[in-house]
């Protein structure tokens, strides 16, 4: 569950140089804890929660959704005084008797909250709110109740995604449309799940789901299995109706379903072959095609007494891509990868690039690749959650292992998280509280209404360690992966998690100036990965133009350049806003512009100069403005 909540009650400043006008406080004001999700069992006993918070709070108990009951929870202390020390809560929970049960544990400031779930099985396990089609479509929106759903699969609109209808004869027409089938709750997506299962329209499926909407429309959302029986009505069907290989000739897999019914496969043209080619049960075919010119043939499935079923196979030449090529190709085109470098992995897939782009693969895991892999692979492009992505992986290929990886640059995006979107995999930075419920790695951005904005991190490798945050500020660089969770959830790819100290120098809330960061370079002192540095432009040495895509110019406390090692700070070949190159019509810089840069800073001393390390740092906003 994604309910623990911070938030944080600085107001950020649209200019940085302001802020440090302004009294610092030594601690933020916000009401904390040190974990979001608690877990008892079902005897129960005590929970210990660290928090802090510099309000005076009330403590709440409430149910996490409208199925839990949370008789005999209680807090103690009930309510405590604002201080700067981390305070010690007791949360007492009972034996449980009855059914599997979430409290939300609030505590509640003059103007602040955070809220912690405590989880509990029952006696009873999971309670069980089994409703017709019609009472389904009934109910609110709400994706903390599962309701549990028997019918007849009446049509699969999506073999690959599991997307189907279902009706139990309550509501007309198809029933209620679900979007995706799961293997059990809260489990990961299985491409062309339903048919490992053999689960067929015209078979009884049991299965529990939430109620949703998408576009004012209902529909069973999060659904997942619970057992399934077959139909006793004759039928067929295949699972593709539509299959591209490439001029050179492959092996593909084509999935036949089959009830009570001897079926054959055939085509007509002999550049196909079939890998049983009859059968009376359902399996999977391996078809080959012959390599040849372009060309389109049709695979039909026939049984006797029943309508056959058909899927075209279009035969050409395949293009050989690099990344930045993948991403403007149609989606649902088919591809082949150009040797491209294995740059970050999740347990569901991996990120590869070219040198200037990168693009998320998902194979669900299939593929056993690593960071530094040089590979190539055939593949399909799509767009998921507004991002540009490849799937139905096929022929990978491992050509050399070992490569180094230089990462890009990062963008920092918590400031405008709001407001922040791409459609490819661009690299960031994000920070915040990581907060872990379940599968679920969510971070409340630093300085962002929790209840609007969060960070997730998407699955996670094993080498990250990412669960062991729970609780902890961080900082993580990685590929963006788009927003979901109705546009709430601003998800990254991680390639680096590290603990962060919000409020120290160099970060956003408190940039440094170019008098405090000068002496510091000048004396020798290193400061390692990206800060942020404000001031005004007091010199430019070469302004944005198209040719460079970048500028070199002088920032000062006030404005004024005073050739002063101590006092000036170059932004040396710096990217324009958004960390990218400038083009015709973006704004350029002018004296006395405030600007705020982000990046690698070094101090080159044959000069004595202070700097930003060159094509390593960007302008994060000129005058406030980030675009």
């Amino acid at each position: 569950m994604k309910l623990n909540k911070i938030i944080f009650a600085i107001a950020v400043p649209v200019l940085a140089l302001l802020a440090a006008c302004q009294p610092e406080s030594d601690v933020l004001s916000q009401i904390s804890t040190d974990k979001g999700v608690y877990e008892i069992g079902a005897a129960g006993g005590d929970i210990t929660v660290k928090l802090f918070s510099t309000e005076d709070w009330t403590a709440k108990v409430a149910p996490a959704t409208s199925l839990d009951e949370v008789d005999g929870i209680t807090v103690s202390p009930a309510s405590g005084s604002a201080s700067d020390k981390e305070q010690t809560v007791t949360i007492k929970v009972p034996n449980n008797a009855g059914y599997n049960r979430a409290a939300l544990v609030s505590f509640l400031g003059s103007r602040l909250s955070s809220a912690v779930t405590v989880s509990q099985p029952g006696a009873e396990g999971e309670r069980v709110l089994k409703v017709t089609c019609a009472e389904f479509l009934e109910k609110s929106v709400d994706a903390s109740v599962f309701y549990e759903i028997t019918g007849t699969v009446t049509k699969i609109t999506d073999e690959y995604y599991n997307d189907f209808w279902i009706n139990d004869g309550t509501v007309e027409g198809d029933g209620v449309y679900t979007y995706g089938l799961f293997e059990s709750k809260g489990a990961s997506r299985i491409n062309y799940y339903m048919q490992q299962m053999d689960i067929r329209e015209g078979d009884i499926l049991t299965m529990r789901a939430t109620r949703s909407a998408y576009n004012g429309q209902p529909q069973a959302g999060s659904a997942y299995y619970v057992s399934h029986e077959k139909s006793k009505t004759p039928s067929i069907a295949l699972g593709l109706e539509k299959y591209e290989a490439g001029a050179t000739g492959e092996t593909f897999e084509l999935p036949v379903t089959s009830n009570v019914v001897t079926w054959t496969l055939s085509a007509d043209v002999d550049w196909l072959s079939f890998d049983p080619a009859t059968g009376n049960a359902s399996t999977t075919v391996k078809v080959t095609v012959a390599a040849g010119p372009d060309a389109e043939g049709t695979i039909t499935l026939a049984a006797a007494g029943l309508e056959s079923k058909t899927c075209k196979v279009i035969r050409s030449a395949v293009p050989v891509l690099t990344v930045s090529e993948i991403l403007g190709l149609e989606k649902g085109a088919l591809l082949s990868t150009k040797p491209s470098l294995v740059v970050a992995k999740t347990t569901k897939g991996f990120v590869i690039s070219d040198g200037t782009k990168a693009v998320y693969v998902f194979d669900n895991g299939a593929n056993a690749v690593a960071i530094g892999d040089m590979i190539t692979f055939k593949g399909s492009k799509t767009v998921y959650n507004g991002v540009h992505e490849i799937e139905k992986v096929s022929n990978l290929a491992v050509e050399s292992n070992g490569n180094a990886v230089t990462y890009p640059n990062p963008k920092y995006v918590v400031d405008y998280a709001a407001e922040y979107t791409a459609e490819e995999a661009e690299f960031v930075t994000i920070c915040g509280k990581l907060k872990v419920s379940g599968n679920y790695l969510n971070v409340e951005l630093e300085g962002v209404d929790s209840a609007s904005k969060m960070g997730s991190i998407v699955y996670p490798v094993d080498d990250l360690n990412a669960k062991s945050f729970d609780g902890k500020d961080i900082i993580i660089n990685g590929y963006f992966n788009g927003w979901s969770g109705g546009n709430k959830y601003l998800n990254v790819i991680a390639v680096s998690i590290a603990e962060y100290t919000p409020g120290a120098k160099g970060t956003y809330t408190n940039p440094y100036r170019p008098s405090e960061i000068a002496p510091i370079l000048g004396g020798g002192t290193k400061i390692s990965g990206n800060v942020f540095v404000t001031g005004k432009v007091s010199k430019i040495a070469s302004q944005f133009s198209s040719g460079y895509g970048n500028a070199q110019f002088w920032i000062s406390d006030d404005g004024a350049f005073k050739s002063d090692p101590n006092q000036d700070f170059e932004a040396y070949n710096a990217w324009y806003l958004g960390n990218r190159r400038w083009v015709e019509g973006d704004q350029t810089v002018s004296e006395g512009d405030v600007v705020v840069l982000y990046g690698e800073v070094t101090y080159f001393s044959k000069n004595s100069v202070a700097e930003t390390n060159g094509k390593r740092a960007y302008v994060h906003t000129i005058n406030g403005q980030w675009k």
